[in-house]
């Protein structure tokens, strides 16, 4: 006995783009022996299918039940359609008919397999600022309008290499139809300028053990970071930014770092390590926890832990939030590097009551005597993004500021 075939199409809405959503569509109806194809257009994602009813009830079931970590479905419409024929799934071409409206990814803190292969010396990725994959990297901020495809961003400025289209094209691999997709051959490049020399992450890094101020170029604009445990730096950077009393914010390379500053329960330990990476409001330990470095301890030297008091002056409160980018890691550095800060201040680039500068000629000018040096790259952004603040309260997330992811 024949089954009968059915082919249907459904429209999916919410944040659908750039989380990896065509590619689990095409791996699921793969699975399941379905033909079809799925595209982004700009209500959403636009997938249709034919195959035996109970394959394609079961498809929709693991849509709605089981998408990508990252996506977050707000409607699922679907409708009867005539049956074609054919064998194969695949991934169609973006249309754009200028009608619909769809929700554009925030940005995604550094995935755990892109950090192992960052940290991995056999990796090709190896130490590569940029690395990322299906499940992280920028996405809101390099947009320059929907449908989401690579050549609607900033990654339009960089062509893949032989190596990244194979595994753009690879439905096996983690990184396929990853449109931030590079590597050292044919992505961004870092560019540093000013005191001290070698390599733009050497270079910057002399800078900020020396007591330097760093402009450095993130995903939704500029930071301006130093030492957060040499007192002259932090009340430096306070005086350039006319920040007042204002509390800094603190970037940390790992949870680690972050327990021995403040005290983390498992509610902001989620926060800390969450995909949006956000800043946490946390209080201070008191006394220091594991890994504090007392200062002036010549053994140790560069790897204080202990705040400044000028960073929160007066402040029983921290603002803590971990690395969430490649760049950000490096900046700390990997086994072998020398030694640097491991807490280091990093707020927005700008003066006070200022937006934060995120084109590179517009920072070189409004942040001309408030940075010492500048650690940037070619890769532009094109939406500008602050970071995010919450804080933790009764075990629940309390927005103060929404914006990065």
């Amino acid at each position: 006995m024949t089954v009968a075939r059915l082919r249907r199409r459904l429209l999916v809405r919410g944040v659908v783009q750039g989380v990896g959503f065509r590619p689990f569509v095409y791996t699921t109806a793969a699975e399941l022996a379905l033909s079809g194809s799925v595209s982004n257009d700009n209500s959403g994602v636009v997938i249709e299918i034919e195959g035996a009813p109970a394959d394609l009830d079961a498809f929709t079931e693991r849509l709605r039940l089981r998408p990508p970590p990252l996506a977050v479905i707000e409607s699922v419409d679907q409708a009867e359609i005539a049956v074609r024929g054919g064998t194969g799934f695949h991934i169609a071409g973006t249309t754009s008919d200028g009608s619909g409206r769809t929700l554009a990814s925030p940005d995604v803190a550094i995935c755990a397999d892109c950090e192992r292969e960052l940290r991995d010396p056999q990796d090709r990725r190896y130490r590569h600022p940029f690395i990322n994959c299906t499940n992280c990297g920028p996405r809101f901020t390099i947009i320059a309008s929907l449908p989401y495809d690579r050549e609607r961003t900033s990654m339009a400025d960089f062509a893949m290499c032989d190596r990244c289209a194979r595994e753009y094209a690879d439905p096996a691999d983690r990184r396929f139809h990853a449109q931030p997709i590079a590597c050292p051959d044919c992505g961004p490049a870092l560019a540093y300028s000013g005191p001290g020399s070698g390599a733009p992450l050497a270079a910057a890094r002399e800078l900020l053990r020396a007591g330097g101020i760093l402009a450095v170029k993130g995903i939704g604009g500029y930071h301006l970071a130093c030492d957060a445990a040499n007192e002259a730096a932090v009340a430096e950077l306070r005086r350039r930014k006319r920040r007042g009393d204002k509390p800094f914010a603190v970037m940390v390379p790992d949870l680690a770092t972050a327990r021995a500053i403040v005290e983390v329960d498992d509610a902001a330990s989620a926060l800390l390590t969450s995909p949006a990476r956000p800043i946490v409001l946390l209080a201070r330990r008191s006394p220091p926890g594991a890994g504090f470095v007392a200062p002036g301890d010549a053994a140790a030297e560069g790897r204080c832990l202990v705040p400044a008091a000028s960073v929160a002056p007066g402040n029983p409160d921290l603002g803590v939030m971990l690395a969430y980018t490649p760049l950000h890691l490096l900046l700390f550095g990997l086994p072998g590097d020398p030694p640097g800060p491991q807490v280091l201040v990093m707020t927005s680039g700008n003066l006070g009551g200022e937006p934060i500068c995120y084109e590179d000629d517009d920072a070189r000018t409004r942040l001309t005597g408030l940075a010492d040096g500048w650690l940037s790259h070619n890769r532009r952004i094109l939406v500008p993004c602050d970071d995010s603040v919450v804080r933790a309260l009764d075990g629940r997330e309390l927005p103060v500021r929404r914006s990065r992811g």
